[in-house]
């Protein structure tokens, strides 16, 4: 690296936040609870995940929608919509993952899964509220 003597690297850095984020308000959604509907993926039919619902808290989708339209988007639209739930279907596979090979105890991985479930409700509760 330039201005580095040859074979070494400086520490790394932490980087700075994108966005305001780091500041945000903390909504808690661990206690709104939905029964998960017919064909819900389960990692264990006795601990299915039970995902709190995006429509009882409308600023989780309002903090969502915001992050998208800071950059140009909306996740009304139904393009953005699918690649925001790719994303997080990628995460539903990381934290099944984590949990089948035991790097996430089972209460752990019930949490997270409603997080991340209720977080994939969002583009279908902003449709609502604007159609």
């Amino acid at each position: 690296m330039p201005g580095h003597p040859a074979g070494t690297t400086p520490p790394p850095t932490a980087p700075a936040p994108a966005t305001p984020t780091a500041t945000a308000e903390i909504i808690d959604i661990s206690g709104r609870t939905r029964r998960p509907g017919p064909g819900e993926a389960t990692v264990n039919p006795h601990a299915a995940p039970t995902p709190p619902s995006a429509g009882t808290d409308p600023r989780l989708a309002g903090i969502v929608q915001a992050l998208y339209t800071a950059r140009g988007y909306t996740l009304t639209d139904p393009v953005v919509a699918d690649a925001y739930d790719i994303a997080l279907e990628a995460m539903v596979l990381l934290l099944d993952g984590s949990y089948r090979t035991g790097s996430l105890g089972e209460s752990e991985h019930h949490r997270l899964r409603a997080m991340v479930d209720t977080a994939r409700m969002v583009p279908d509760y902003l449709e609502t509220r604007h159609a």
